[in-house]
This record gives C-alpha cells, sequence and structure tokens, in this order.
C-alpha cells in the first residue's frame, strides 16, 4: 500500500509540474477577458496550496474561473484528496456530502469554510491515502452519495492519451461547454493543459449570442458536447462552417442518432474540418475510445477504437475495459478511501455492445437499461435510438409493462412511428405510451434526467 501511495505522489508531481513547464496562455476568463499565462497560474497555484494540508480531504464547488482550477491543481500538489461539486448545488446538501467524507473545507467562489467534527461520532480524522486524487460523482451526478474514485495516475494517463488522439496543432484554444466536475469536461481541460495549449472559461450556453462571439474573438479551434447540445448544433452548421478557426469538435456524453452525425460530419467536411466521435465513463476516468474523422464513413455506427493502450473486449455480451485510466473503486464514506485499487486496471462497463476484428467498439445500450415487456427483451436505449434516427427528440424510459415515450416535438408523426415500433418489437398499442412535454429534463451535465421522467411514469 505505500508502494502505491509514493507511486501516485509522484504521478501527483507529475501530472502538475508539466502543465507547469508550458508557457504562453493557459486560460481565458471570458467574463473579465483576463488572460492567465502558465507562468500566473503556477503562481496562483502555488499561492492557494498554502491553505491545502496534505492528506485531508476537500470540497470544492466547481466554477469556471482561473481560481477554482488553481485549487484543483494545488490539491493535487500537496497530496490532498478533492470532492468535485457542481456550482449551484444547495448548500445543504454540499454540507452533507463534505461531512460524510470528513472533508476539512468546503471551498466555494475561492472562500474555504472549514468544517468541525464531533470526534463522539468515530470518524477516523487522519489523513487520507495520496492515491485519491479526485471524487467525482457518476456522470456529474450529486444525486447519490457513491462517488467515484480517481487517482493521478488515471488522470496523468487519460490527459496524455486524449491529448495524443485530439491535439492536432501546435496552439490549441479550446472553449468550456460542459462543468468540469463532469469527467468530459474535466478532460478537456486536463488534455489541454497538459499540452500547453489554451482554454476558454465560458459560462454562456450554445444557444446563446455571446458564446458564438467568444469563438469569434478568440480564435476557438475546438470544443466539445454532449448530444443534447448537437440536436441545437445540427441545425446550426452554417455557422460552425463559417469559423475560419474552429478545426474539429467532439461529441461524447450518451449516444447521439445516426442521422445528426452523418450531417453533422457531413457538413463539417465540407468546410475542412474535423467531427469526432468518442465514448467514455467516469470510472475510466474520462474518455475510453474515439472514432477518428477519417474513419466515420467506413463506421458510422461505431464509437471508435481504444484511445492509448486500453483495449476493449465482451463477455457476455458486456464491454469490458482494460486500462490504466480505469478507476480505483467506488466511495460512499470517508473510510472507502483506505481501500486498495478494486478494479487492478479492469472495468465492466454495464453497456451491451461489440468489439470487430479490428478493434472498432460498438455500443447498443446500458445493460440496465433492458427490459421485459410482454416475454420479449427490450433495451430501452435502442428504442430511443431509433426514433431519433426517426428526428423525435424524444427519451425513453419504463414503468411495469409499459414503455413511456416523452418527447419534446412539434410535428405529428406518431402513428407512423408508433406503427413501426409496435412492427419492430411485436408489441400492442397499450404497451407504449407518448407522452408530449415542453422541454425535456435535463441535469447540469447536458444528460437526460432519466430518474425524473422514471417518477413521472411511476
Amino acid at each position: 500500500m505505500l508502494d502505491l501511495d509514493n507511486q501516485e505522489l509522484a504521478a501527483r508531481a507529475n501530472f502538475v509540474e508539466t502543465i507547469f513547464s508550458n508557457t504562453g496562455v493557459a486560460l481565458i476568463d471570458k467574463q473579465s477577458n483576463a488572460f492567465v499565462s502558465y507562468n500566473e497560474l503556477e503562481e496562483k497555484v502555488i499561492r492557494f496550496s498554502k491553505q491545502i494540508e496534505p492528506g485531508r480531504l476537500y470540497a470544492l464547488t466547481v466554477e469556471n474561473t482561473a481560481d477554482s482550477i488553481s485549487i484543483y491543481l494545488a490539491c493535487l500538489l500537496r497530496g490532498a484528496t478533492l470532492i468535485l461539486l457542481p456550482e449551484g448545488i444547495q448548500e445543504s446538501r454540499a454540507i452533507e456530502l463534505s461531512m460524510r467524507f470528513c472533508a476539512s473545507s468546503i471551498i466555494n467562489k475561492s472562500i474555504f469554510k472549514q468544517l468541525n467534527y464531533d470526534d463522539s461520532n468515530g470518524r477516523s480524522l487522519e489523513g487520507s491515502p495520496s492515491r485519491n486524487a479526485l471524487l467525482m460523482g457518476t456522470s456529474g451526478s450529486t444525486a447519490s452519495p457513491k462517488f467515484v474514485r480517481i487517482s493521478p495516475s488515471n488522470l496523468m494517463v487519460n490527459a496524455i492519451d486524449i491529448a495524443d488522439k485530439l491535439i492536432l496543432e501546435a496552439r490549441e484554444i479550446a472553449i468550456t461547454t460542459l462543468p468540469w466536475n463532469y469527467s468530459y469536461g474535466l478532460s478537456i481541460l486536463n488534455s489541454h493543459l497538459i499540452t500547453g495549449n489554451t482554454v476558454v472559461l465560458s459560462n454562456h450556453s450554445i444557444r446563446e449570442l455571446e458564446f458564438w462571439r467568444a469563438l469569434s474573438d478568440y480564435k476557438v479551434t475546438n470544443f466539445g458536447a454532449v448530444p443534447s447540445q448537437y440536436l441545437i448544433l445540427n441545425r446550426m452548421t452554417d455557422e460552425l462552417k463559417s469559423l475560419p478557426s474552429l478545426r474539429y469538435l467532439t461529441q461524447a456524453g450518451g449516444s447521439l442518432s445516426k442521422v445528426i452525425k452523418v450531417n453533422i460530419h457531413r457538413e463539417l467536411s465540407k468546410a475542412s474540418k474535423q467531427f469526432f466521435v468518442m465514448y467514455g465513463q467516469t470510472e475510466a476516468t474520462a474518455r475510453i475510445s474515439i472514432l477518428g474523422h477519417e474513419d466515420f464513413e467506413k463506421r458510422p455506427d461505431s464509437v471508435g477504437r481504444c484511445v492509448g493502450r486500453g483495449s476493449m473486449t465482451t463477455v457476455d455480451g458486456e464491454l469490458k475495459l482494460r486500462s490504466k485510466s480505469v478507476c480505483l473503486g467506488y466511495a460512499e464514506t470517508y473510510h472507502d478511501l483506505y481501500k486498495d485499487d478494486e478494479n487492478s486496471g479492469i472495468l465492466s462497463t454495464g453497456d451491451i455492445g461489440s468489439v470487430d476484428n479490428e478493434g472498432y467498439i460498438f455500443v447498443f445500450g446500458r445493460k440496465k437499461r433492458e427490459i421485459k415487456v410482454g416475454g420479449r427483451r427490450i433495451n430501452l436505449d435502442y428504442v430511443e435510438d431509433s426514433l431519433r434516427s426517426a428526428s423525435l427528440n424524444c427519451a425513453v424510459v419504463s414503468f411495469e409493462d409499459t414503455i413511456f415515450v416523452y418527447y419534446q416535438d412539434q410535428e405529428n408523426r406518431f402513428n407512423h412511428l408508433l406503427d413501426s415500433l409496435l412492427e419492430e418489437f411485436l408489441l400492442n398499442r397499450r404497451q407504449i405510451r407518448f407522452k408530449k412535454v415542453q422541454e425535456l429534463p435535463m441535469l447540469h451535465n447536458g444528460k437526460i434526467d432519466y430518474k425524473l421522467l422514471e417518477d413521472d411514469a411511476f
């Protein structure tokens, strides 16, 4: 255990020192128009590190600011463990989660608020093992107290592997479109900083004019988006093509309909821009695989091949990953931080899929989203993808023996779609219900809030 902790202490130092060795502009704060050089970032990190004790655990309410990012790097540098919490989380929930893991302080807007504990509760307040760099909610969620334990080595390996595949030019400039307490957002930040590139910190959504102005003003070369954002971007391909600095887009965070993927790829290709489809999980630190732009036409249904030295196989139809970016395990209480590496580099993804003889991965849906209706096994993700491919913006859940399709659409095309579903899955009309909503409910990371829809169906 001691050797593992020493190894991870070295990985922490290597990760941060690699960032410090870079020159040029590290961060651009869109709100204040402040340009933060790598030298200035190092000064910020060292200043914040004086408030951080090695071996302690801290809870950070994540913001798109240079100070918030500096605190993250300071905790890495000092050998502390950091819980990443979403901006806007209720104070009572933040305190509850922080106390569950015996955090020394909650950090909000760069202010350290110390937490005090009653020693009679029997919780250990000794330093936590250095092998735990971050505690991250799965898919950015904090609805459950189960967090993913990410090691410094996980962060280093995944950032380098992603950069090797995506950092296409000497000077890349990304812009934030996702919170970085979500693993996809964090991977964009890490892969750019470790390679000496620039990240524009923006709080504007892709619906806002200010976001598009920032793309032009700061000569942004790339950004990432999730399926709900691509529903918007798919209607703005002319605007994307007109940006001279933009070189590529990335997509992760869930399945995107084939119709939209094909259109985005085709339209960007017309302007000599690239589109990368990816697959990832928080438990694998971030992105697992990338489908290169040049491979898209041959395998539009694939999520690509594993990054780095990772490899994917299937066991009973479930995708299993072997990679150095696989997390250490989960934590529900402070005492879980003392556990060893429970995964040993192997992750059962919970996804049903296949791998072809060239290593290209195909994901068919979540294992837990497989249900039985009328005695027939049906994957709800497959149903949802089929409807989205028919240009229906929807989310699919189930309750008892009924499939519920929540849709956001103006067109009345349901007789045709319903007939197709009934024919394909051999169901009757009582087993599928369409329910119109003004907007599909979303989590803060841009993913659909299926729990809320399941509660409604119940």
